[in-house]
């Protein structure tokens, strides 16, 4: 089916419909106004029409274009005779350019006078479904052949396309030519709703990334200073990061034998070791011998007093003086010189296994002699006096 080429007389929209279609009124599907297909150079109102023949289409520049022309229309001449149905007469061959054209035929004006008449309520035979979207609508009729090729301007009467060729370059199109539901805008600009996505991504505006930056980095400073105001607050003091208090600790040593008064217990051994200070195992080694130490000269009261601790032997009185680096928590040993404990006596085992994290085996330390161990917290200078 030959296909025909409109531009809309409102909006200029650029139109493709089929030649069966010239006659039928149709909405343009881009302002939505109704009108009719007409011929070229013929209005909706039937009257009259002179104007010049157009340029001939875009790229026949090599062929020379006709000099202008005039075209007349009858207005509403009477209806062409019915033609048999049993043969068809084919158009006849166009001629050269020539200064006139024969008026042209248009449709009849009514049914009743158009061969194969309809009544008066029934569609037209080609007319789009009732539910079809809206079509082109009143635009002039240009031939969509190629330049050169002429083509009849109606069924019954010939014509020569050159002379009524405009050229439609850089207009959208619609194709009326087709099944409504196959109808298609010819178009280069690319419309929002075909543009193609991933739908595994996510597409954000770029005012967004600002935003999420801004936040990033308002989130870091208040983070920075959150944690400038919480370490002051729970930062140590100077005083507890001051240099090491030593403390002297001072006592006396007695015992008691048959109910007797209590006597000073002279050359009772006196060690006091830091709590938290875990020693090595040369350091066990070493302060295994501490307990036959006769005076501070011994080399494992050396080693003693490296981890932290202090020694001391009582004198006659029984008395004694530890001088002690820090203050804190100690152990406090106290071998007694005088009073030896029963053979059966049970030792406590707890006592015996934080010894022997110090000393190594205790029992080896301690011997038959009686002793206290215990934890004593020393914050400043004390003196304690200690029987047995």
């Amino acid at each position: 089916m030959e296909k025909l080429q409109f531009q809309c007389q409102h909006c200029s929209q650029r139109l493709r419909a089929s030649a069966r279609r010239l006659g039928e009124t149709v909405n343009c599907p881009k302002c939505g106004r109704p009108t009719t297909l007409l011929m070229p150079g013929k209005s909706p109102s039937g009257a009259k029409v002179t104007r010049e023949a157009p340029q001939r289409l875009a790229g026949s520049e090599s062929s020379p274009s006709p000099p202008p022309m005039s075209v007349a229309v009858e207005a509403a001449p009477p209806p062409p005779p019915a033609r048999s149905t049993s043969s068809t007469a084919a158009p006849s061959a166009p001629t050269a350019h020539s200064t006139t054209t024969p008026p042209i035929t248009p449709w009849p004006t009514s049914h009743s006078d158009a061969p194969n008449a309809q009544p008066a309520n029934a569609p037209p035979a080609n007319a789009p479904p009732a539910n079809a979207p809206p079509v082109a609508a009143n635009v002039p009729l240009v031939s969509g052949r190629s330049e050169g090729e002429s083509v009849p301007n109606s069924p019954t009467d010939d014509g020569n396309a050159d002379d009524e060729a405009v050229s439609f370059a850089g207009l959208d199109s619609y194709d009326y030519g087709v099944a409504e539901s196959e109808w298609v805008v010819e178009t280069h600009v690319e419309s929002e709703r075909d543009r193609r996505f991933d739908p595994e991504k996510v597409a954000v505006p770029r005012r967004i990334l600002y935003y999420q930056g801004a936040l990033l980095a308002i989130t870091a400073a208040f983070a920075f200073v959150l944690g400038m105001v919480f370490g002051r607050s729970f930062a140590p003091s100077a005083a507890q990061v001051a240099m090491p208090t030593p403390c002297s600790i001072k006592g006396k040593i007695e015992f008691t034998r048959g109910g007797l008064n209590a006597m000073p217990d002279e050359g009772s051994i006196v060690i006091a070791v830091p709590r938290d200070y875990k020693p090595d195992q040369r350091e066990r080694w070493e302060l295994e011998q501490i307990g036959s130490a006769s005076d501070d000269r011994h080399p494992s009261v050396d080693v003693l007093r490296s981890m932290g601790g202090d020694f001391a032997i009582t004198d006659r009185q029984g008395r004694f003086q530890l001088e002690l680096p820090d203050q804190g928590r100690y152990y406090l040993l106290v071998l007694s010189a005088n009073s030896q404990r029963p053979g059966q006596e049970e030792l406590n085992r707890l006592h015996l296994a934080e010894m022997g994290a110090y000393f190594g085996p205790a029992q080896r330390l301690i011997g038959d002699r009686r002793f206290h161990w215990r934890t004593e917290n020393f914050n400043k200078d004390q003196e304690l006096s200690i029987l047995f």
